[in-house]
């Protein structure tokens, strides 16, 4: 599971532990709160971060099946 508003640098992907940047992603509010109160047309950033992928993988598709909307 991953939340927007959590961007990471390619340099915090190379560097940091795998439980860290599991531990950022699933940040619900956001970094400084950006996933609070969003205004209706707003773009977040979002990344999703995959590991132990095979070293002879060569190609993957990836297929958002849901999203989710709460108001607070």
């Amino acid at each position: 599971m991953a939340f927007s508003g959590n961007p990471l640098t390619e340099e915090d992907i190379m560097t940091l532990p795998i439980e860290k940047i599991n531990a950022a992603m699933k940040n619900r509010a956001g970094v400084d709160n950006t996933n609070i109160n969003i205004a209706s047309g707003t773009e977040l950033p979002f990344a999703i971060v995959f590991e132990n992928l095979s070293d002879d993988l060569s190609e993957f598709t990836i297929e958002v099946v849901s999203s989710e909307h709460r108001r607070t």
